[in-house]
């Protein structure tokens, strides 16, 4: 994760932000079915920017800088957040994360 972070920028704020979020994800996600794709960071990172309303950070950044398509980021978002009963990244714009699934 820190890795796809560094790539995105140095925001240690956001960086906390995004470890948040990867927590939230990563308690919810073993008991699922749920294959996690090369791309799985950076949809972290994207649902992340819109949890906490980084405007900043957006996706055609994130795929800019770590080099996977804005599909596949979207497809990827899209799978993390049907696990959770979800459809759209829309969906979890300013909510808190203990609102967010699980």
């Amino acid at each position: 994760m820190k890795q796809t972070l560094s790539k995105i920028g140095t925001d240690i704020r956001f960086e906390e932000q995004c470890l948040k979020v990867l927590e939230h994800f990563e308690a919810i996600l073993p008991d699922t079915f749920f294959n996690k794709g090369r791309s799985y960071y950076a949809c972290i990172i994207w649902i992340a920017s819109n949890v906490y309303l980084r405007r900043d950070i957006t996706q055609a950044l994130i795929s800019e800088r770590t080099g996977f398509s804005n599909n596949k980021i979207w497809r990827q978002t899209k799978a993390i957040l049907a696990v959770i009963g979800l459809t759209s990244v829309k969906e979890v714009r300013g909510k808190k994360l203990d609102k967010i699934g699980g």
